[in-house]
């Protein structure tokens, strides 16, 4: 239905002028002993509360008087004010009276203007309160500002007490958010150990008086809870039975006089339905817009803030901290007898000596970092990025004159791009692409694909037949002898890092390429080692880790765990088959809890995630990727958002 506003607005001067001549009257409210000369209609329109009063049957009805508890005289003026005339009465020193007053009384519009000029008027000085009372009166609009408030003024609100008084689940649901914005993640650990040392339990029915506004208007609220026979309360059942339970609660209440338009501290032993009416409003106070799906019952009474540390550090991205920092974590009081919280800790610190480019959920950067996970490739037209939190490709280079005259190529070391290029001869120059540009390394060596592996790249010197070392971040950047290559070492067709050792994979027969042969060459004491035949194409495979294990997949679906055993032989346990046929095989990454896999399908489609069979100790999902034909083997890299082009 459209309202035309000329007939609104005379609809609504009409109504002021009845209300000004003090005309036509039929009920009274009795609010701080002063009696209100009202219109039923009016009241019954806008007001819930007033409208289940009145289909009520009750005496108050029949009486046509009824006494308002809790409600100043000077904000129930205002609300009349509001109902008659439709003016804006709200304004930062009366908004939080207004709206607990209009949640009293069930005027759904003037809930609404509240909301919108608290959201409005938001600041670090009044977070505290608006949070608090969003919380008692189960606002999930105003809960979600304040939490977005929150998550984008991290580092200010951990200096605050607000810090100290949030229940468990909402400290949780910050510290776990992708739209967290912090500077260093050792602070969202600080914060973490900060809350739990604090003795005080963080239960919002007991909250001190805090001001809202500049002039420092103080609010509370009376959260005294009467006992109902019903507790849940539906307000649009039309036979008006929920209505009356509400006007119940409050034109029956028999209680002191409390002061008005404050919040009162809640003392003394709850009793049942005070317990279960709490409970009720910690629960599902997140609204649809996404930001919380639920959230967990709060701090108890009777619970310790220490048992919490455990699902905390969990939620925490502690391998993003300094390796300094989480040395020190480990002598940190509150994990001394902590076991799983010191697991923590540790596998952290591994994580920093042993980077393997598995990313666990406290290895990635948040969505609001500046810094993001990405699957890197060459391609004829330059270098790309695939976003593995958007999964947006980007152009790293879309300069396609550095990689004329040549097979191009990319390998990643300490997390940077190196450009291998080679030439019709075999002839191969190396740059590092950094900051947008490539830089010369080394020119014209007669080397195949490199191999990274710790801190250097190896690579066959195809006219001496030798092992050559390539260390970029050395002083001598030029490649230096390794070591020679056995004469059964021939043909090699993929390389694997396994922990000191360089696996090498190579072609037997000339005439069969799933006769294959695996040798291993120990980089510490320059040694090599046959395991015997690999009876797969080498060509079809890749390569990945996580912190513990080092894996590889077949483009037929075969996962093989690689082993070593106490005498150093190197040997594969299959895991199981992924799949039936694949026909590109391009890189695959450890992202979260998820394998996600680049490549190109056979028959235009991915195998059916569903019917997949796949040890879920290693990974608890799988995802397809399927990348551009002439993609060459993708990377994980951590790169910085401002060296991205949109593709």
């Amino acid at each position: 239905m459209v309202i035309h506003k000329d007939v609104g607005f005379g609809i609504i001067e009409s109504i002021e002028s009845l209300w000004e001549a003090q005309e036509l009257f039929d009920f009274t409210v009795e609010v701080e002993h002063h009696q209100i000369k009202c219109h039923r209609f009016i009241l019954g329109a806008c007001s819930k509360f007033f409208g289940g009063l009145f289909r009520s049957g009750m005496k108050e009805s029949s009486n046509r008087v009824a006494v308002l508890k809790d409600v100043s005289l000077a904000t129930f003026q205002l609300i009349l004010t509001s109902l008659y005339t439709g003016s804006d009465v709200v304004t930062k020193s009366n908004v939080v009276a207004i709206w607990h007053a209009s949640n009293q009384l069930q005027i759904d519009f003037l809930i609404t203007r509240c909301e919108k000029k608290i959201v409005k008027w938001m600041t670090l000085k009044n977070l505290e309160t608006i949070y608090k009372n969003a919380k008692l009166l189960d606002s999930k609009k105003v809960l979600n500002s304040a939490f977005e408030f929150m998550l984008s003024n991290f580092e200010r609100i951990i200096e605050t007490p607000l810090l100290l008084e949030l229940p468990f689940s909402d400290l949780l649901f910050l510290v776990d958010n992708e739209n967290l914005k912090v500077r260093s993640e050792h602070l969202v650990v600080d914060s973490i150990l900060k809350w739990v040392e604090c003795s005080k339990e963080a239960c919002y029915e007991n909250y001190s008086m805090c001001p809202f506004d500049e002039e420092g208007t103080l609010f509370l609220i009376n959260t005294s809870l009467k006992e109902e026979s019903d507790s849940s309360v539906d307000c649009d059942v039309q036979t008006g039975q929920a209505d009356l339970t509400a006007s119940r609660e409050y034109c029956e209440i028999v209680s002191n006089e409390l002061p008005k338009d404050i919040v009162v501290k809640s003392s003394g032993q709850a009793t049942e339905s005070q317990v279960d009416a709490s409970s009720a409003i910690r629960r599902e106070v997140i609204s649809e817009s996404g930001l919380v799906s639920r959230v967990n019952e709060t701090v108890s009474p009777n619970s310790r803030r220490t048992e919490m540390l455990v699902e905390l550090l969990k939620a925490a991205r502690t391998c993003l901290t300094s390796l300094e920092y989480l040395n020190s974590l480990e002598e940190h009081p509150l994990l001394m007898n902590n076991v799983e919280a010191k697991e923590i800790v540790s596998s952290a610190v591994q994580y920093h000596k042993a980077i393997s480019h598995h990313w666990p959920k406290a290895a990635t950067h948040i969505l609001k970092s500046k810094q993001q996970h990405f699957a890197v490739y060459m391609i004829n037209s330059g270098i790309k990025a695939i976003s593995l939190a958007e999964f947006k490709t980007y152009f790293l280079l879309d300069d396609s004159s550095y990689i004329y005259h040549g097979t191009p190529s990319i390998a990643v070391l300490d997390d940077e791009i190196y450009l291998c290029r080679q030439g019709m001869e075999r002839e191969t120059s190396l740059f590092l692409f950094k900051g947008n540009r490539l830089t010369a390394i080394q020119k014209e060596m007669r080397i195949g694909r490199l191999w990274p592996h710790e801190n250097s790249f190896y690579a066959h010197d195809i006219d001496r037949n030798l092992i050559v070392r390539i260390s970029p971040k050395g002083d001598n950047k030029d490649a230096d002898d390794f070591t020679s290559l056995p004469p059964n070492v021939r043909s090699i067709m993929y390389s694997v890092s396994f922990n000191k050792k360089l696996l090498l994979f190579c072609q037997e027969n000339e005439r069969s390429l799933n006769e294959t042969c695996v040798h291993s060459l120990d980089v510490s004491t320059k040694t090599w080692t046959t395991h015997g035949e690999f009876h797969h194409n080498a060509r079809s495979m890749i390569s990945f880790r996580d912190n513990t294990n080092t894996y590889i997949l077949h483009n037929g679906g075969q996962l093989w765990t690689v082993i070593e055993s106490c005498d150093g032989t190197v040997k594969f346990k299959l895991m199981g088959k992924l799949w039936k046929n694949y026909k590109t095989l391009n890189g695959t990454i450890f992202y979260h809890n998820e394998l996600v896999i680049f490549g190109t399908n056979n028959n235009g489609d991915p195998p059916d995630i569903n019917k997949l069979v796949y040890p879920s100790e290693t990974f608890t999902k799988i995802r397809f990727c399927e990348v551009e034909s002439g993609a060459g083997q993708l990377f994980p890299l951590v790169l910085s958002k401002t060296d991205l082009k949109t593709s």
